[in-house]
């Protein structure tokens, strides 16, 4: 198969999901499906075709799948490990190409598999490769970087609701980041150059940058603010994180500290030959970009 046509996601009602969703049904000749899991209150505009399905049940699954070309999931932390069913119903309903939840960390470096917050992904990720080998199913991974706008609300590139945001040692380690929306362009991308993108990771991003330079962004748009950040060091981050684990504490607080881990220590990630930003026709984004972004979470 060369074009697809039909095309399922799961996962669709969260921040990442619903940037992937109006992209690809604002493609025009992509026929959407949002599979919702059972139970779920979430609700879709009226001209989107939604399935309600038990996403723990291959079965069910398989037959919500039965004439679908492409899945992409986008499903948060909780269902990781359930796309596992997904992955077999893609198989079992002949689905050509599958997308999993894995937008940020590149999860072919050995050092980021192993850490704690991403041995689930990991493990899907040799899953669907093992299968790819198998069986008639392909896969393409979308390595992003941090998601740049969703972190400015959500303490992670940047805290900019936080008057004590947390930098990372002096704030100049760079990253590469990504606006959601072009998460979602990346996609689309992949759908519609699924050869050059046949089972392999694709890197895409909007921006290198540092947690100094959105500090220095936020000041200037919010000089009402009194930013006053509180340095820490990597290895000191994670220290706590591996305590709090062994406590069983399984909360962002605990798994943040893996994610900055494998966002700017070097050892934890790979930069790329090429991006693929000019095959996925991904639009380019400017700095204005970002502070429009920013300035939607300031108000």
């Amino acid at each position: 198969m060369t074009t697809i046509l039909n095309v399922a996601i799961a996962g669709a009602s969260g921040a990442l999901g619903s940037a992937v969703l109006s992209k690809l049904v604002a493609t025009p000749h992509l026929n959407v499906r949002v599979l919702r899991n059972l139970g779920s209150k979430s609700v879709f505009p009226p001209a989107i075709q939604v399935t309600d399905v038990d996403y723990s049940s291959t079965e069910e699954l398989t037959r919500a799948l039965a004439d679908q070309h492409a899945l992409v999931s986008t499903v948060g932390a909780p269902g990781i490990s359930g796309q596992l069913q997904l992955i077999d119903a893609c198989i079992a309903a002949g689905v050509n190409r599958f997308i999993p939840s894995d937008f940020g960390v590149d999860l072919e470096n050995p050092n980021a598999q192993k850490l704690p917050l991403f041995i689930p992904k990991a493990r899907i990720h040799q899953y669907l490769v093992d299968k790819c080998n198998t069986t008639g199913i392909s896969y393409t991974y979308i390595y992003t970087g941090s998601f740049l706008d969703w972190g400015f609300k959500n303490n992670m590139s940047f805290d900019v609701l936080s008057d004590t945001p947390t930098i990372v040692g002096d704030g100049n380690l760079s990253f590469s980041g990504i606006l959601l929306p072009t998460t979602g362009e990346a996609v689309v991308g992949v759908l519609n150059n699924l050869v050059a993108t046949k089972n392999r990771a694709v890197f895409v991003r909007d921006f290198i940058t540092t947690q100094n330079q959105p500090l220095a962004m936020a000041r200037r748009i919010a000089p009402e603010r009194h930013y006053n950040p509180v340095h820490a060091e990597l290895d000191d981050l994670q220290d706590a994180a591996d305590d709090r684990l062994a406590q069983g504490l399984y909360d962002m607080e605990t798994f943040r500290p893996y994610i900055y881990r494998a966002m700017f220590d070097p050892a934890y990630r790979r930069e790329p030959l090429a991006l693929d930003n000019q095959l996925l026709r991904i639009s380019e984004k400017s700095e204005a970009d970002l502070e429009e972004a920013m300035k939607a979470v300031l108000g």
